[in-house]
């Protein structure tokens, strides 16, 4: 029984850690990249959305569900943000009266993952000095 409740505890802190690095590891590289994967494959293909996650993203572990939850995570944020009547894909698919699969809110996160390389730069800049 004592064998059972060590490894019991030894596993804890490994699907612990991989549930922290599933929701950790979304940075806005990742976040543009399932937001042109989705732009490609569709609201509906999650598979094909997470395997082309997967083939660019070094450091995440982006499976079909990962992908879907993560992408009507950033539809309500940048729905929040912007306030402009721009309503986020259903879970079924578009968007009320869009057939399209073009997500809105892509040039909104290039200009993100674009400063947010400013800043690195400029950070690099310095150090050298």
């Amino acid at each position: 029984m004592e064998n059972h409740q060590n490894h019991k505890a030894e596993a804890e802190p490994d699907r612990d850690k991989n549930h922290h690095h599933n929701n950790q590891a979304w940075g806005t590289w990742e976040e543009l990249l399932l937001a042109f994967a989705v732009n490609r494959h569709g609201f509906k293909d999650w598979d094909s959305v997470a395997m082309e996650v997967q083939s660019r993203a070094t450091r995440l572990l982006a499976t079909a569900r990962h992908c879907e939850q993560k992408f009507h995570d950033l539809s309500r944020r940048f729905a929040d943000q912007c306030n402009d009547g721009v309503t986020p894909p259903q879970q079924n698919g578009a968007a009320d009266g869009d057939n399209s699969d073009h997500v809105p809110w892509l040039d909104e996160l290039r200009k993100l993952r674009v400063a947010e390389l400013r800043r690195e730069v400029q950070r690099r800049d310095v150090s050298i000095l």
